[in-house]
């Protein structure tokens, strides 16, 4: 997915308001009134699409923190000690690799 370029989008919006004083000199009433519904539906989605790209972002910090919760609080200490109790069993060591590669 390719995100929304904001200097992108802030030139279009004022290409398209000098459009509109320059049809207005020219008196087409109807292209600047499409020009005007067209760059608040514009405006609009770029605003929407900051609020959710926000929520995305508190999201995955949200994730982040409960996925090191549940590795570090939850599975290595419980892991640690089946290895100690079992020595070196292969589940185990693959476990303790799987966890590895998360906190990477």
């Amino acid at each position: 997915m390719k995100g929304i370029n904001e200097i992108k989008h802030q030139r279009l919006l004022h290409l398209m308001i000098e459009m509109q004083y320059k049809l207005a000199s020219d008196g087409d009433g109807v292209l600047i009134n499409k020009l005007q519904a067209e760059g608040e539906n514009l405006q609009t989605l770029y605003l929407r699409y900051l609020k959710l790209l926000d929520e995305v972002g508190t999201v995955v910090k949200d994730y982040e923190l409960k996925e090191r919760q549940v590795r570090s609080g939850l599975l290595s200490k419980r892991i640690r000690m089946l290895s100690r109790r079992s020595g070196n069993d292969s589940p185990i060591a693959s476990w303790i690799s799987t966890i590895n590669s998360c906190a990477r």
